[in-house]
């Protein structure tokens, strides 16, 4: 089954993201996939079984707050280094073979991970 899953995932997989965090093999996003529905499944409503509800208003708002900041974050990248740029929104195509590691698609996703822009004029 691994040789299977080995050989399936090298077959496809995009060399550009090789070192990237979770992209080595399938197993760390299945780990944590496994280990989030033990927890929301299993672990956690046994834990609240005989509790009061937390007060989490603050810890919510703060949270709110984050996902709007990132939010506004990845839509500016997203116009800089893409849709407001480089693409056309008429003669849009998907070059899906394009596998230069500095070529624009990845420039974009670079900007997100490394938290600034990298839009070049």
């Amino acid at each position: 089954m691994d040789s299977f899953l080995a050989g399936f995932a090298d077959d496809r997989r995009d060399l550009r993201t090789k070192d990237w965090p979770l992209m080595e093999t399938v197993w760390p996003t299945a780990l944590i996939s496994v280990a989030y529905l033990g927890f929301a499944l299993k672990i956690g409503p046994n834990y609240m079984a005989n509790r009061k509800p937390m007060e989490l208003t603050t810890a919510m708002n703060l949270y709110n707050i984050v996902q709007i900041v990132g939010n506004v974050w990845l839509l500016y990248n997203y116009i800089v280094n893409g849709w407001g740029t480089y693409y056309s929104w008429g003669t849009y195509k998907c070059l899906y073979k394009e596998f230069n590691v500095d070529c624009i698609y990845m420039q974009f996703f670079r900007s997100l991970s490394a938290g600034g822009s990298r839009h070049e004029t």
